[in-house]
């Protein structure tokens, strides 16, 4: 049980999920079957939302159980199921420290924000629990083993112009 020894001298940082991979809508986004299709592809039942102006103000996160049943016809945007309920929290908070309060305020997944308060990624209660038991949790719905390896990888692309 090294994990459940060494997690709490870890940050946040080191476990998020990158802003470059995360699945993000925006707050005005129409609720079409097209972006229901989009939501179930993504495989994730939280999604952080941001507002019309930019990826870095997260506002909220949508709940993907609360798009079941919807009348598609009502012309509905994302704000419209929006939950102003996410957890923000520094990318140098400790995991302990984020293990309790996740515990404390009964919430899954966190907004992660540098010193300069620009959004950064998310981390979620499982993301804390795979680095305490020091595995890789794969679900059936999950499109990508390990998100900070994609990211990693898109960067690279990215600067050999790939």
């Amino acid at each position: 049980m090294l994990g459940a020894l060494a997690y709490s001298d870890k940050t946040a940082k080191l476990i998020m999920t990158p802003k470059s991979v995360v699945f993000m809508l925006r707050s005005d986004q129409p609720v079409t079957l097209e972006v229901i299709l989009k939501i179930k592809e993504s495989g994730f039942t939280r999604i952080p939302i941001f507002d019309k102006q930019s990826k870095d103000n997260v506002i909220g996160v949508l709940f993907v159980k609360d798009l079941l049943g919807i009348d598609l016809s009502q012309n509905h945007v994302i704000n419209d199921f929006l939950r102003e309920d996410l957890l923000l929290v520094k990318e140098d908070i400790r995991l302990d420290n984020l293990l309790n309060h996740f515990i404390k305020v009964k919430k899954h997944l966190a907004a992660v924000f540098n010193e300069f308060g620009v959004f950064q990624g998310v981390v979620s209660l499982e993301d804390i629990i795979e680095e305490i038991l020091k595995i890789e949790i794969v679900d059936e719905a999950d499109q990508t083993k390990d998100l900070q390896s994609l990211a990693k990888s898109m960067i690279y692309k990215k600067l050999l112009g790939e």
